[in-house]
């Protein structure tokens, strides 16, 4: 019985019991239906933490952070987190930890921030092994470590944190660096548990697998399941995602254009694509420039060799092979594959460059290597032709039954 648990509680906090002070601050914050109302927690959080009582003052530092009850107040939220943080409470190590690392009340710190989190961690605190994991990730405040990061995301995953379980499903499905063995049934399993607790990066990613057949079946029905479930909740790479498998090509465009509407550059170069061929939407090529333009600011390799192409065939824009060339070398430069074909291309044909058969070849041969087929057939075309190369039938028929 909650009302008479709560009268008790409210006695005992009367007489000035620290902890029943806290749990009677934890029926208000938790809404529960009692006499105090929600605003009245941080009252009883901070009779109990002025008693040393180290969970009232997280919570109380919570308040002062938030708002909740009353005004916010970033300083005194760190100062409480601190008196409960050096008496042991792994959540308290936790806000201090995420403190330092935003500024929060106190100049920020990575290494500080670091620290705080490895503490958290050693505690126990899920959350706290999940902030420590991502700062061996990112290599914040520490140095990077994939494989300590991996250790400390299954720490989090086994005590049920949700975004720890993705991140375990990641390093599985990617395996490598992270120090495990790559193994998709693995990804599968981390992805459910998370996506089952409504982790959007795992329903997204679990739909995924569920598409391409990693660790699991191919199933149509149910890799939509979980993008839909993700998408309808804001998450643009589900949102994208969906594009791509639904169907129906107006619904496609629609999805395409909710993820580019928030920023996602592969869906603002998809709907660029929608626009130019007019799938599920009346075709309107200025839109579409104007799209790409969006994806290319934000030096999306795709969109920029999708502009060149543009540029170079008169679609949307005047032709211009000059600003073709130089969209085309910008992707290269950062290692676009398709650009670097394409460029080839130019060389191979001396468009608005010297020919030079030779760096052309060279050019091929990267891109081949990376499996592109249309750059094996380049290849293969070269040793047939005596391009940049020197004339090699054998060659020629080996790079030919890649590419096919």
């Amino acid at each position: 019985n909650e009302e008479a648990a709560f009268n008790w509680y409210l006695k005992a906090a009367h007489n000035g019991n620290a902890v029943a002070q806290y749990r009677v601050g934890l029926y208000c914050s938790k809404g529960i239906k009692v006499a105090i109302p929600y605003s009245e927690s941080a009252i009883w959080f901070h009779r109990s933490a002025l008693q040393g009582y180290s969970k009232a003052q997280n919570r109380y530092g919570v308040c002062l952070e938030d708002g909740i009850g009353v005004p916010v107040n970033e300083r005194e939220a760190f100062q409480w987190y601190m008196k409960a943080g050096k008496q042991g409470h792994g959540s308290a190590m936790n806000h201090l930890g995420w403190c330092y690392q935003k500024g929060i009340g106190v100049e920020a710190d990575q290494k500080e921030a670091a620290y705080w989190y490895k503490n958290s961690a050693f505690r126990g605190f899920s959350k706290g092994q999940y902030n420590l994991a991502w700062c061996y990730e990112m290599g914040n405040g520490l140095p990077m470590d994939y494989k300590m990061a991996t250790f400390w995301y299954e720490c989090g995953a086994e005590r049920g944190h949700a975004a720890s379980q993705y991140n375990v499903g990641f390093s599985y499905e990617e395996g490598g660096i992270w120090g495990v063995e790559r193994d998709g049934k693995k990804a599968v399993y981390w992805y459910r548990l998370a996506a089952e607790q409504d982790d959007l990066n795992a329903q997204n990613s679990l739909g995924r697998c569920y598409m391409d057949g990693t660790g699991v079946e191919k199933d149509y029905k149910e890799g939509l399941k979980w993008f839909m479930s993700a998408a309808e909740q804001g998450h643009a790479n589900a949102q994208n995602n969906l594009g791509w498998w639904v169907h129906s090509k107006s619904q496609s465009f629609l999805w395409f254009l909710r993820a580019a509407l928030q920023g996602l550059s592969c869906a603002q170069n998809n709907l660029a694509w929608c626009y130019q061929e007019g799938y599920g939407v009346k075709p309107d090529q200025k839109q579409a420039i104007n799209w790409l333009q969006s994806a290319v600011n934000q030096n999306n390799l795709y969109s920029k060799t999708h502009l060149a192409w543009c540029y170079q065939n008169a679609h949307g824009v005047p032709e211009n092979n000059k600003k073709a060339l130089e969209w085309y070398q910008d992707a290269n430069e950062q290692n676009h594959i398709p650009a670097r074909r394409i460029l080839g291309l130019f060389l191979k044909h001396g468009i608005r460059t010297k020919k030079n058969p030779k760096q052309a070849f060279r050019y091929f041969m990267v891109a081949a290597k990376k499996n592109y087929e249309l750059a094996q057939f380049e290849i293969a075309m070269c040793y047939y032709d005596g391009i940049g190369i020197e004339p090699n039938p054998e060659e020629a028929e080996k790079w030919l039954n890649l590419a096919s």
